[in-house]
């Protein structure tokens, strides 16, 4: 009964730590909506879409400017920082017209992306 008790008390305190652990892991940003929308732009660039690459990026800073206002107001840093890569990318996507071009919004937006998993490792 003792040796029940004991080990009932550790599972539970396992799944607790566990528990508690997980929510540590989950991004105080979450970044993953902006992240799907510029790859699909990269996607784009990749088919040789470029209109359809530059309305996506509209999309994104759409989407950036509507849902992003906590994240400007705890780090205007990071966040500039993430909007200007976005501006970058946006240019890049609305002047490509060719494979360089295509190489430059390429860039561009994995850049960005990069700049996103920066905001995700915000504590």
């Amino acid at each position: 009964m003792v040796l029940a008790r004991f080990l009932m008390t550790a599972i539970a305190g396992l799944f607790i730590v566990g528990f508690c652990h997980a929510a540590d892991a989950a991004p105080k940003y979450d970044m993953a909506k902006y992240k799907a929308i510029a790859e699909d732009a990269l996607k784009l660039v990749k088919a040789g879409d470029y209109p359809g690459a530059q309305k996506k990026t509209v999309e994104l800073e759409t989407a950036w400017d509507d849902d992003t206002k906590k994240l400007k107001e705890a780090n205007r840093k990071v966040w500039k920082a993430t909007d200007d890569q976005m501006d970058v990318a946006m240019k890049a996507c609305e002047t490509a017209k060719d494979a360089a071009g295509a190489e430059k919004a390429t860039k561009a937006l994995n850049d960005f992306i990069a700049k996103l998993a920066d905001v995700e490792k915000l504590k």
